[in-house]
């Protein structure tokens, strides 16, 4: 085949959120998943990639991030490769229709959700030293915005997400404390500001919720309000993920 013959499906760019379990619940609908939302938000616009990770901290992601993320040398459509003009004009389909992409697909946002695992007690396996962590958030920045990185993607966007506060009474192991995952989401904040990227702090977010809901004096139960956003403590559920 000559280039001109050369078929190549034309995808939408695309969006990845590179987590741990929370971004692999993300996609339940059940949950009102965050990923799930992004997905049905950005339709016709962009297409969200999950890669969440369930036991995954962010030195292990690195370990495995070459497998994630995108080559740089990865084939790229262009019009000179579209189908040829004597081809009949079902094959030009999708590329008829500018609701359309015309173009391959380039990785546009990347969202990096670690630091749950991080957190974990130092006994437990998954733990993750908190300057380990921070030189793997770094790490994993690096790998799209190096130009000698085989994944170098300056295009690319970056938005770090701090891991939530946790449901300490709803765990049925103590392995977690808002103590220490606050220095994690506090890091993951110091990362971002370094690399130039903008943060979500969801641990402040939902903690300043749970602190209303105190307040307020609308919290029954025995878990302290956090059961409103957590289904297990650790995962958010609806409310969590809204």
């Amino acid at each position: 085949q000559s280039p001109a013959e050369v078929y190549a499906y034309p995808n939408y760019d695309t969006m990845m959120v590179f987590g741990d379990s929370i971004t692999q619940f993300g996609n339940s609908v059940d949950r009102g998943g965050f990923v799930a939302r992004l997905a049905n938000y950005y339709q016709r616009q962009m297409d969200v990639i999950n890669r969440g990770f369930s036991q995954y901290n962010a030195s292990g992601a690195l370990g495995i991030a070459r497998n994630v993320f995108p080559k740089t040398a990865s084939p790229v459509y262009s019009r000179s490769a579209a189908p040829a003009k004597s081809k009949p004009s079902s094959a030009l389909w999708p590329l008829r229709d500018s609701n359309f992409p015309k173009s391959s697909s380039k990785l546009q946002l990347c969202i990096l959700f670690f630091g749950t695992n991080d957190a974990l007690a130092p006994s437990h396996p998954r733990a993750n030293p908190i300057d380990s962590y921070y030189h793997a958030m770094h790490s994993l920045v690096a790998l799209l915005r190096d130009s000698n990185s085989k994944h170098y993607s300056p295009e690319t966007r970056i938005i770090i997400v701090t891991p939530p506060p946790v449901g300490e009474l709803m765990l049925a192991e103590p392995t977690l404390t808002n103590a220490r995952t606050s220095a994690y989401a506090q890091m993951a904040k110091r990362v971002a500001t370094e690399v130039g990227a903008p943060y979500v702090d969801v641990f402040a977010e939902i903690q300043a919720r749970v602190k209303q809901d105190q307040a307020n004096g609308n919290v029954t139960g025995e878990y302290d309000g956090y059961d409103k956003y957590f289904g297990d403590g650790i995962h958010p559920n609806f409310h969590g993920n809204s």
